[in-house]
């Protein structure tokens, strides 16, 4: 009896520090993080060329739909459509920080064309 009650102990500490450990890994915890402390992050699976992307830049957040010529390869990205999750949120947002947005997409994507959506577009239009 005392030897099952201790392989459930341990099995349920082992399950914790498991859970524990998969979510201080997790790339949406580590997205929130970024927007929490208005820094710069990209969440995207490369591997995966039909699936969009998220960002976060200064608290902002955006999201990315990937555009394809031809199959899934990801290097066959020819256009990224970028759009504000919040729009209200959009209106602070400088040229130079969508430059920067757009910098660090085309160090992933070097092929590929980047366009802003509505909110964003106004006057910086590539």
């Amino acid at each position: 009896m005392v030897l099952i009650l201790k392989m459930a102990l341990l099995s349920t500490i082992i399950f914790f520090l498991y859970k524990g450990i998969k979510q201080f890994l997790s790339p949406q915890r580590k997205l929130y993080s970024s927007q929490k402390h208005n820094q710069f992050f990209l969440l995207d699976e490369r591997h995966n060329a039909r699936k969009n992307f998220t960002l976060t830049y200064k608290g902002l957040l955006f999201e990315g739909e990937k555009y394809l010529r031809n199959g899934n390869d990801p290097e066959s990205v020819c256009s990224i459509l970028i759009s504000a999750a919040s729009p209200a949120d959009a209106a602070c947002v400088t040229k130079d920080e969508l430059l920067y947005i757009q910098e660090q997409i085309n160090l992933h994507y070097p092929e590929a064309e980047v366009d802003w959506e509505e909110p964003l577009q106004g006057p910086y239009v590539n």
